[in-house]
């Protein structure tokens, strides 16, 4: 070889180009954000798995349960402050939401990689396609549908009732439609409704929504499906529905708990009193407000017995019941 041969300079190491760097990071990012997201959302369902902690020496069953409880008088108060909302859905819906936000950024960048780095920008953009499908999937995991609420009136006489619900969480259905004043509807002693705009009548006010409240479900009543039927009538009685109200309960609420082996069955009070404050004007001499929180469960699970308290109607009744289904997955609602 000539000595003085040209030495050749090693040719630099070739630069990762910047928009491959960036589709690097914001697969990474989207990852991050949906595991994240799916992380918290289970975090967020697994109350529905457990109930009640601690441990329960001896189930009672529920015919004992109601056979015992006592029979307390006197209207319930409304609870003013609506609860905050648990950080595993606040922090599950702002993971899903960045998510949802890199969409654009990371096809684009898909989109503009393909030469440079085909199979990267392959992985990105079928990401980006899968996520555009999935997110409307994943979001409803954050919320709960509050199904079929329904109000009565009975005033004793021919009474204008404005009716406000100051409900943390979306209006799915209305029915009446909800102003934004709230109803104000004409109500007599038989429990008729008039809107004084249409002149429409109806049974009950009517409507349903979703939240992300998961109800503690602490205490309850183990039921199998079979018996929910005498399961409904006692406990809404004891409750204070009258007959009517606890058909109309059990014709929309029985079907979905009959479909069930067993059932593990809560009544929210307080707890549905300050998620869904009610504002009723003239204030009611009685207001009985019932909702119903259930889940699956095996025959052999064992609850701490819930006591049930009642009330008696005097004057002016106004009567709420309605419900919800808390599974581990919240992925369709009605």
């Amino acid at each position: 070889m000539d000595a003085d041969a040209e030495i050749m300079d090693p040719p630099p190491p070739k630069r990762t180009p910047f928009r491959v760097i960036l589709l690097r990071c914001l697969l990474v990012s989207e990852v991050i954000c949906l595991l994240l997201a799916i992380g918290l959302i289970v975090a967020h369902n697994s109350k529905s798995e457990t109930p009640h902690s601690g441990q329960v020496e001896e189930e009672i069953p529920w015919q004992s349960q109601l056979s015992t409880l006592p029979r307390l008088t006197g209207p319930k108060a409304v609870g003013p402050v609506p609860p905050e909302e648990t950080w595993q859905s606040m922090l599950g819906l702002a993971a899903a939401a960045i998510a949802a936000v890199l969409l654009v950024p990371l096809g684009i960048t898909s989109l503009i990689s393909r030469h440079s780095s085909p199979r990267l920008a392959r992985t990105g953009l079928w990401t980006t396609a899968l996520l555009a499908f999935g997110l409307p999937i994943l979001l409803p995991a954050l919320a709960r549908a509050r199904e079929k609420p329904v109000i009565y009136l009975y005033p004793t006489a021919e009474t204008s009732v404005t009716v406000k619900l100051h409900y943390n969480g979306v209006f799915t259905h209305t029915d009446p439609p909800y102003p934004s004043g709230g109803w104000t509807v004409i109500a007599s002693p038989d429990g008729q409704i008039t809107d004084p705009k249409t002149g429409a009548t109806y049974e009950y006010l009517f409507w349903e929504g979703r939240d992300r409240h998961v109800y503690a479900m602490e205490k309850g009543f183990v039921v199998p499906g079979s018996e929910c039927d005498g399961f409904l009538t006692m406990a809404l009685f004891q409750l204070g529905l009258s007959m009517k109200e606890i058909n109309d309960f059990s014709e929309y609420w029985l079907p979905r708990l009959e479909k069930n082996p067993c059932n593990f069955i809560h009544f929210a009070t307080e707890e549905y009193d300050n998620l869904v404050p009610l504002e009723v004007t003239p204030t009611p001499d009685t207001l009985i407000r019932v909702f119903m929180v259930f889940r699956p469960c095996d025959k052999d699970f064992k609850a701490k017995p819930q006591t049930l308290t009642h009330t008696v109607r005097r004057g002016f009744t106004v009567v709420e019941w309605g419900g919800t289904e808390q599974n581990r997955w919240q992925l369709t609602r009605r």
